[in-house]
């Protein structure tokens, strides 16, 4: 049985993601979105994971870029949070991530 692949696979998978971020967020050009995909072409969640959390992600008004995106936080599949690198820790909170404090952010 082969593994699932991770990350984003193909030129194809890249266009197909970029188009979609750019119906959400037409102010994201889809060359942008490319060249922010090829820096984390090696992401370790599955395509369809990464699909989810950026399109989720992406509904968020307040983010003004398409950089948060890979971020960890609550917009990744439950599965693909164990695969994620740790952000850093919350200041005051240590049990927690900054981005996710639920203390600060809550």
């Amino acid at each position: 049985m082969n593994p699932t692949p991770t990350g984003i696979n193909s030129r194809e998978q890249a266009a197909a993601l970029a188009n979609i971020l750019h119906e959400i967020r037409p102010d994201w050009p889809v060359v942008s979105l490319m060249t922010n995909f090829a820096e984390h072409r090696e992401h370790p969640a599955s395509f369809a994971d990464i699909v989810v959390a950026l399109v989720t992600k992406a509904q968020d008004a307040t983010l003004r870029t398409p950089v948060a995106l890979w971020h960890p936080g609550p917009h990744w599949p439950t599965k693909a949070k164990t695969l994620l690198p740790r952000g850093p820790r919350c200041p005051d909170h240590d049990t927690f991530d900054a981005a996710t404090c639920p203390c600060c952010h809550g």
